[in-house]
């Protein structure tokens, strides 16, 4: 017995949405495996979020570029793919005979808005081409010629020939000439009458292309849970759900809580061990590659690449899901082997210098350096497993508290001659000025010290430091992955400042300012806390400093990631440096939210440089020479060690050298 054709549609289209229904249904299963995580606050701001990210596709565009047009086509198809599901979702009303959609279909809104639907399609076809050439033919490194693209690309490409084929057939068989409802299908529509087709064939035409039409649209629905596209789903979700504290901070750990006896970890060593949250990430992913082409570990041809990281986490997911599912009720929820052993290597998880350009770039907000750090924990604190020149690091911190081992005793050895109150004596003041390690003990450091010290006195600031009371913040060893220390140190210093009664802290190290000012509020320690940068600005502006010598210098500044991308303190360098008279400011290719890591930061500081073609403080170099600037400044310790060694490698002491900015300030004084 035949069946009409709208129970082939209702037939076509249930099957459609049980099979997509289910597979985003095993998904969404999967991703309660993960640990809980509380991503439900600032409901406003996470729509705005949404609604900016999303619909405006503002992470898209923000790679726009002279050089890479490709913001431009995937915007066109993203909102195309928008309209056009709005628009199914009307015919196929009508079709079925829902009331209030058929009705809206013969309104005079629904004909120009199937206008700009024809124009948009053309667009598409457009878009689709180019970016198939592009994927294809000319291929930047970051994108991959997969199948999955591929298909996926052929579906929309279809999806439009076979709209503009089916609508010109039927504005042919009523011979009505041109439709303002549909510019494009009435083109196609005159070419068909031209070649003299009639009738019966077209009617066959229209009748056929519509039907492929929708069995391609039913079949996309059933293959996006599937493929990578399966981040049309997850990505809107992924936004609304991000991290909305600052960029730089990391998750805590309850040690308390953990079980070793009971086959818990710190950390993460298996799926189970992420958050719903982190799983979700892995969804997202569109595998763009624009995390692969700003990461500095992959530049520098390490073996770290994030998007190969999210991928094989992702595939791993998919793999093993059922097996843990099938198992979430038994006494062994971790019956997957490590994911260090099989799925990551331990070269990957220590080349991170967590920088955050991955996370900058993304434009579906993965979070990949938390998933790093909680590796980094399961191997240092589970295990024990770490490279072997971070043991002394570590012994160092518990011992004298500075990853150097310099010990108390030399803490205040900078200051002698400069008269500077330390709270211990004194603690009536306005500014704590937290030195730090590298500014207490490295000879290059102190001179960034000593120059802050006499502005201050200059300004009239009335500060004191803590002197040997003052401990490291804590830093390498939370991004090492050694949790327990850091917590240690962030506790003893906390107790140490509420005791002098501190109240605001100015800092040299935008790693220390990290810490204190977004990481200790989580144990207690609120202060207010500020970089040299935004605080010495605030004293020029303020007249209690005064530039009042040129220096006649071509320089470049580089942004320490731990000031800009975590931090998006971008413009208080720029304003100091073009706040003094003959100073030429050129910027590297690379810079602001594209800043190219020196290559310390995420403890990598404390470990040999073994793996990668070149250093990144060689390869940031580079880039300085570039623009031909004779100083390179920054306002980062280790970026400022990184930088000279660069510069000690590539053998260019003569012709470069490199600053602590609040040395040009204090010259400028």
């Amino acid at each position: 017995m035949m069946i009409s054709s709208t129970t082939a549609l209702i037939i076509l289209l249930m099957s459609s949405v049980v099979i997509f229904a289910a597979s985003v249904w095993r998904r969404f299963r999967l991703l309660r495996l993960g640990k809980r995580d509380n991503r439900c606050d600032r409901i406003t701001e996470r729509l705005r979020s949404l609604f900016l990210t999303v619909l405006g596709q503002r992470c898209v565009l923000k790679s726009l570029s002279p050089q890479d047009l490709s913001a431009i086509s995937h915007c066109i198809m993203f909102w195309g793919f928008i309209v056009f599901v709005i628009s199914y979702i009307i015919l196929f009303g009508r079709a079925l005979g829902i009331g209030l959609l058929s009705s809206l279909s013969k309104s005079t809104t629904f004909s120009v808005f199937s206008a700009f639907l024809d124009i948009l399609g053309l667009l598409i076809i457009g878009a689709i081409l180019w970016a198939a050439f592009r994927r294809y033919i000319i291929r930047p490194e970051r994108l991959e010629p997969s199948l999955d693209a591929a298909v996926i690309l052929i579906f929309i490409f279809v999806l439009m020939m076979t709209f503009y084929i089916q609508e010109g057939a039927q504005i042919a068989m009523t011979e009505t000439g041109w439709r303002f409802s549909h510019p494009i299908g009435s083109a196609v529509g005159s070419l068909l009458i031209k070649i003299n087709l009639k009738g019966d064939l077209l009617l066959k035409i229209a009748t056929t292309f519509w039907w492929i039409h929708t069995l391609v649209i039913f079949g996309f629905l059933i293959y996006i849970p599937y493929s990578k596209h399966l981040h049309l789903i997850a990505s809107p979700f992924n936004v609304f759900f991000k991290s909305l504290g600052p960029r730089g901070v990391l998750n805590s750990i309850d040690l308390e809580s953990v079980d070793i006896e009971k086959g818990e970890n710190f950390g993460v060593a298996h799926l189970s061990e992420f958050t719903w949250k982190q799983l979700l990430d892995l969804y997202a992913c569109a595998e763009c590659g624009r995390c692969r082409e700003n990461c500095p570990a992959t530049i520098a041809g390490k073996s770290l690449n994030p998007q190969e990281l999210i991928k094989d986490l992702k595939v791993h997911l998919l793999k093993s899901g059922d097996d843990l599912l099938c198992k979430r009720e038994g006494t062994n929820l971790n019956i997957n082997s490590s994911l260090i052993e099989n799925i990551v290597t331990e070269d990957e998880v220590w080349a991170c210098t967590n920088c955050y350009s991955c996370q900058e770039q993304c434009p579906v907000d993965i979070e990949h350096v938390q998933k790093i750090v909680d590796l980094r924990r399961n191997l240092v604190l589970t295990e024990g497993r770490f490279p072997k020149e971070v043991r002394r690091t570590f012994k160092n911190l518990r011992t004298y508290g500075d990853p150097l081992g310099m010990g108390r005793a030399l803490r205040s050895d900078w200051a002698q001659g400069l008269e500077v109150k330390e709270l211990s004596e004194d603690s009536k003041v306005d500014i704590l000025f937290w030195v730090g390690c590298s500014g207490a003990f490295s000879d290059m450091n102190r001179k960034t010290i000593v120059s802050l010290t006499k502005l201050f006195k200059k300004a009239g600031v009335n500060f004191g430091v803590l002197g040997k009371d003052e401990k490291c913040c804590g830093d390498p060893a939370r991004r090492i992955g050694n949790e327990y220390l850091f917590q240690k140190l962030a506790q003893e210093n906390i107790e140490c400042m509420k005791r002098y009664g501190v109240k605001k802290i100015v800092t040299a190290c935008p790693h220390g300012f990290n810490i204190l000012k977004h990481e200790y509020p989580h144990f207690g320690g609120e202060f207010e806390v500020f970089h040299y940068t935004e605080y010495i600005l605030d004293l020029i502006e303020e007249s209690r400093l005064r530039i009042t010598q040129s220096i006649n210098e071509r320089v470049t500044y580089h942004d320490p990631c731990y000031l800009g991308r975590c931090n998006g303190m971008y413009e208080p360098p720029r304003k100091i440096v073009n706040a003094i008279p003959g100073i030429n400011l050129i910027e590297m290719n690379r810079s602001k939210e594209k800043s190219f890591c020196c290559g310390a930061g995420g403890g990598r500081f404390w470990m040999q440089e073994e793996m990668g073609k070149k250093g990144l403080n060689e390869l940031r170099i580079e880039e300085a020479v570039k623009t031909k600037a004779e100083i390179v400044i920054t306002s980062c310790p280790f970026c400022l060690t990184m930088l000279d060694d660069g510069i000690k490698l590539k053998e260019l002491e003569e012709s470069i050298k490199v600053l602590d900015l609040i040395e040009l300030v204090e010259h400028a004084v």
